[in-house]
């Protein structure tokens, strides 16, 4: 996915939910931020979102690491 069309954010947005376990409002902000890597990205890497959906850690993860 390279463009941010809705189709695509509810996609990326529904994969933190699911998968990495972030509220909605939390996945919500963390989707634009991937969109808006994306889109800085674009004549360097060309990187896709689903790329910086990789980068980003499970919930769990976060909590524990901001806990030590």
């Amino acid at each position: 996915m390279k463009r941010k069309t809705y189709r695509n954010f509810m996609r990326v947005m529904n994969a933190l939910q699911k998968d990495k376990h972030y509220s909605a409002s939390e996945a919500e902000k963390l989707t634009h931020i991937i969109f808006d890597n994306v889109e800085h990205d674009k004549g360097y890497g060309n990187r896709t979102a689903e790329y910086f959906l990789s980068l980003v850690i499970c919930k769990e993860d976060f909590i524990q690491q901001c806990a030590e």
